[in-house]
């Protein structure tokens, strides 16, 4: 292996680097215990071992208690029903996102079971992907992956040379790292900006009218001349996190698939090139865009303070609990390339992958498909829960459900591109420097700079001449 690739740790690292304020990962494991609720039995495994490895979860991470909340109660009942349906066991298992790749591929690399089914962040999948870790997930029949209950936009993504190497579905709870425009009510209402709900709804909330409102946005409080964090700001982005995810609003690609499925880094022709400059644009005027070095927490605070009217980042946010005015959540406006809004993410989405290791892939496919099956209801019970907990109003619900979560793309470059420096300069950076970091730079130069070494890491990713 080449000296530029990232070994797991370092790609942790890096990644580590990007994240959005999360805390370190924690460990351990679980199972659901019995009730009363009669199950027809479908399929008896003989007590089979069936074993999730959850590995995007940051924080302490522990297999839920009941009574905690109306939506773990479902996720307990469910494991409880599959139990019954097929006669096994169901156990988790907890690893921290960032430490997640080292410790699947050593397992897998030994031959050992590491489970029947993994939950890594994004960027842990593309390394699995990369050192040949994952079971083509087309090949178990007992997967029904074109049902209504697996969400086909990450299998999309993760379909490879005519394999698929993961998919997801509500077992995950994907859905919350939905990303969107936060926007700060009460300064929204004084800068006089309009029934942005309503530009939603009719189809206006577009990158042109976007632009027009960060233009107006912003407010030297201090009056000195220069704005700092003590101005109200017009957007501020979870660093690369937000500002890549919503150059995808474009229309645009960061990689794509060419002819034959063959992966090419797509940010240099001339209408990606366009739409970069149309983005910086949008965030050139003075106030327009706040850049605190990538400083999540002052990010978060500027926006919880009241001095920033648009925030780009997940739609569900814990950070922003504490926040005395009221904030709405929006789609990332349409770009000229889209015809709709898009829902995208950043590298710390959840996915399922199976490990190669699985001792009967039959065993595995009929549970798994039952757990994705059974998990369906639970989206309804997260979001109207969330609804209460995180966000303030109906509306954003509404919008959440309406524009955002069935409009979701996954780019085939977010798993990948923090595999090698390279990468992640040809792709983060020249997406994101010019505008959230360096107002000097410009896109163009740095794609040009990468573009080629960007395909040749990509040929070497995906084994392509």
């Amino acid at each position: 292996m080449s000296m530029r690739w990232l070994s797991g740790l370092s790609a942790a690292a890096l990644c580590a680097v990007l994240l959005a304020g999360c805390a370190g990962g924690g460990g351990g494991t679980a199972s659901g215990g019995g009730n009363n609720e009669e199950v027809e039995l479908i399929q008896d495994l003989d007590g089979y071992e069936f074993v999730v490895a959850q590995g995007s979860e940051y924080g302490e991470a522990a297999y839920p208690e009941k009574g905690q909340s109306d939506y773990t109660d479902a996720i307990i009942a469910r494991n409880e029903r599959v139990q019954k349906q097929f006669n096994c066991k169901i156990r988790y298992e907890y690893y921290d996102p960032q430490t997640f790749y080292d410790k699947a591929h050593t397992s897998i690399m030994s031959g050992d079971k590491f489970a029947d089914v993994m939950i890594p962040c994004l960027f842990a999948f593309g390394q699995l992907v990369f050192t040949g870790d994952l079971y083509d997930m087309s090949a178990i029949p007992q997967l029904k992956m074109n049902e209504d209950y697996w969400d086909s936009a990450f299998a999309d993504m993760a379909t490879l040379q005519g394999k698929v190497y993961g998919s997801n579905s509500q077992m995950t709870n994907w859905i919350r790292e939905s990303m969107g425009v936060l926007y700060n009510k009460r300064l929204a209402e004084e800068m006089q900006l309009g029934d942005l709900v309503g530009m939603v709804k009719d189809n206006t909330w577009t990158w042109d009218t976007f632009k027009t409102l960060v233009s107006k946005s912003a407010k030297d409080l201090d009056n000195n001349g220069q704005f700092d964090e003590n101005d109200q700001w017009a957007c501020t982005s979870a660093n690369y996190d937000g500002i890549v995810p919503f150059f995808l609003s474009s229309g645009k690609k960061i990689f794509r698939k060419g002819e034959g499925d063959r992966i090419e880094y797509a940010l240099s022709d001339s209408e990606t090139l366009s739409a970069l400059v149309k983005m910086k644009d949008m965030f050139s005027t003075p106030g327009a865009m706040y850049r605190p070095n990538f400083d999540y927490n002052k990010i978060v605070k500027q926006f919880v303070d009241g001095k920033c009217v648009f925030f780009l980042n997940a739609a569900f946010s814990s950070g922003l609990r504490d926040m005395q005015d009221d904030f709405g959540v929006l789609p990332f406006p349409r770009g000229d390339y889209r015809d709709s809004y898009i829902n995208t993410f950043g590298h710390n989405a959840p996915i399922l992958c199976i490990p190669t290791t699985i001792p009967d892939p039959e065993k595995t496919g009929l549970i798994l498909d039952a757990l994705c099956k059974e998990s369906a209801a639970e989206r309804s019970i997260y979001l109207n829960e969330q609804g209460t907990a995180q966000l303030r109003d109906t509306e954003s619900l509404e919008i959440l459900e309406t524009y955002i979560i069935p409009n979701t793309y996954v780019d085939i470059a977010i798993p990948f591109k923090t595999m090698t420096m390279d990468l992640y300069n040809a792709t983060d950076c020249a997406i994101g420097n010019p505008t959230i970091m360096d107002p000097k730079a410009q896109s163009v130069d740095l794609i040009e700079a990468y573009k080629d070494i960007a395909q040749t890491d990509i040929n070497d990713i995906f084994g392509q001449s």
